[in-house]
């Protein structure tokens, strides 16, 4: 698996998001303060708020290296950059 499956995998596991919830945050939703809580919107468009060490948000925001999404790909929903 490469690093970006990996992040996916541990960032779900570590925060119990679905799918949906993870791919929806935005930078501006997250919010260190000795770790990371991120607030995220699940079904009924209810928020709640996770928290991962600082350390792996450092390593989530190296590896996809996103300026609005937490975890942007850099590619479309066609594919296409």
């Amino acid at each position: 698996m490469n690093d970006r499956g990996r992040g996916f995998v541990r960032f779900l596991y570590a925060t119990g998001c679905r799918v949906s919830e993870m791919v929806g945050i935005r930078l501006t939703d997250c919010q260190a303060n000795g770790e990371v809580t991120i607030e995220v919107t699940g079904k009924g468009n209810k928020a709640r708020r996770v928290r991962i060490p600082e350390e792996f948000y450092q390593e989530l925001r190296i590896t996809f290296g996103g300026s609005t999404w937490l975890f942007e790909t850099g590619r479309s929903i066609d594919g296409s950059k």
